[in-house]
């Protein structure tokens, strides 16, 4: 069988012939195998085991910090485990939980209801040439959040249609000296993320012919996306 690497994803392999598609993932020694048919998917792990020492370890459950439930509606993707262990090693196990890490009461409004709150989404930045949203993006960040190194927390969650499919918080590599700055840093590294989804998702066989929409919520940063210049 002939798979092609991506050009996405250097652990993404694809072999496509006719309505037969095969998914395959390689990290390290562990592979994800996935296709169009179960018969396809034997045939797929039995050439394997011609050339590799294979171990079968059937359906996935966890998967690089990934959990993978399945039921009768499909399969789902989380972090739980993960984010429990986190919680454990931090002595943060036992916290209560909050309904939303943000106020719930807006702090600001406009007569047209364009902005209802500082702490909310509500502009947009396009990343293509076509009106529709089909991969929406939601990036924020927080200017100087650690006090020890005065760099900011930025983070952004990515959603394509009700599905979350890739989101990410860290602490920029670099001292910010504004909030727009920061924020525009936030919305570049979203952006970027984009891009890779949807070249991934077009190896995938995925069509995604609408805009990506970006929100954040810093009027400064919106009017230099439109109009970058100095």
């Amino acid at each position: 069988m002939g798979f092609i690497a991506s050009g996405a994803d250097s652990s993404l392999f694809i072999y496509k012939h006719g309505d037969q598609v095969v998914y395959l993932i390689v990290y390290v020694d562990d592979i994800i195998l996935t296709a169009s048919t179960t018969t396809v998917l034997r045939h797929v792990i039995d050439q394997l085991r011609q050339a590799f020492a294979l171990k079968d370890l059937g359906e996935l459950h966890f998967f690089l910090r990934v959990q993978v439930r399945r039921d009768a509606m499909g399969f789902y993707l989380n972090q739980a485990q993960y984010t429990e262990d986190i919680l454990e090693r931090a002595g943060m196990a036992n916290c209560r939980p909050a309904s939303t890490p943000v106020e719930a009461k807006p702090k600001l409004s406009t007569t047209d209801g364009e902005l209802a709150s500082d702490s909310t989404f509500h502009h947009g930045i396009k990343i293509s040439a076509t009106p529709s949203i089909a991969l929406k993006v939601y990036s924020d960040a927080d200017w100087a959040g650690c006090p020890d190194t005065r760099r900011s927390m930025f983070g952004y969650c990515i959603f394509l249609g009700d599905s979350l499919v890739s989101w990410s918080s860290k602490r920029q590599t670099t001292v910010s000296r504004s909030s727009a700055e920061t924020e525009y840093r936030a919305v570049a590294n979203a952006a970027a993320e984009c891009c890779w989804l949807r070249n991934l998702l077009q190896e995938l066989h995925v069509v995604i012919d609408k805009a990506t929409m970006i929100y954040c919520d810093n009027v400064s940063v919106v009017y230099l996306s439109e109009n970058p210049t100095s």
